[in-house]
């Protein structure tokens, strides 16, 4: 008996997809820590530009003056 597909044709595009994504990526990488394993992600992975911007809005531009102590604000000095 021959084996026949069920799949509808976006579901094959996606299979077709994925196998070929997992042809590309060639053999797996071993890293000696989560610190390699996480800077190597960071260059291969692309920020998506809406975080980008968020991020660069939400951070502030420079080195910030450190607050004023406690002890500072009460005594006046």
């Amino acid at each position: 008996m021959k084996h026949e597909s069920r799949l509808n044709p976006r579901e094959q595009q996606q299979q077709a997809a994925a196998e070929s994504t997992t042809s590309t990526r060639g053999a797996p990488v071993e890293f000696e820590s989560v610190e390699e394993a996480l800077r190597q992600d960071r260059a291969t992975t692309a920020v998506p530009p809406e975080i980008a911007l968020r991020l660069s809005t939400a951070l502030p531009k420079g080195p910030t003056a450190a607050p004023t102590p406690w002890w500072k604000r009460i005594l006046g000095n």
